[in-house]
């Protein structure tokens, strides 16, 4: 098993919609859940993703597989997964993934902090139609 930035990964299709599987599982966070007990979110072999969701006509500016790729995995799987602490309401647990994931992002080397804020702004405009499938 890797950890977190260290995911390991090989790409599924070619063209403009580019897939990537996870090849081995990764523990991406730990949490402290209320009770005092840490719970690790482990993003698992087999997870498909394709990275950031950035319109085609950005790509550009905010490639969807640039420096942001890893960052972006671990939300994907938040989203799809709904990982959050139990007892949250769904938003309050949207807005905790939405925020760990500029975390995840300031702290990537070389990416520029503009682009990690215009990401997380990205997520926080479009991704509640993602979260509520």
């Amino acid at each position: 098993m890797t950890t977190y930035p260290d995911i390991r990964f090989r790409k599924l299709t070619e063209g403009d919609f580019d897939q990537y599987m996870v090849v081995e599982d990764c523990c991406a966070a730990a949490r402290l859940m209320p009770d005092g007990t840490v719970e690790n979110i482990v993003i698992p072999e087999g997870f498909v993703t394709n990275f950031a969701s950035v319109p085609r006509l950005l790509w550009w500016l905010i490639p969807p597989a640039g420096r942001a790729a890893n960052a972006s995995v671990v939300h994907d799987f938040s989203y799809w997964h709904m990982t959050y602490i139990e007892g949250t309401s769904s938003r309050r647990a949207r807005m905790a993934v939405d925020a760990e994931f500029l975390k995840n992002l300031i702290l990537t080397p070389g990416l520029p902090q503009w682009q990690a804020w215009a990401m997380y702004q990205g997520v926080r405009w479009g991704g509640r139609k993602y979260w509520e499938k």
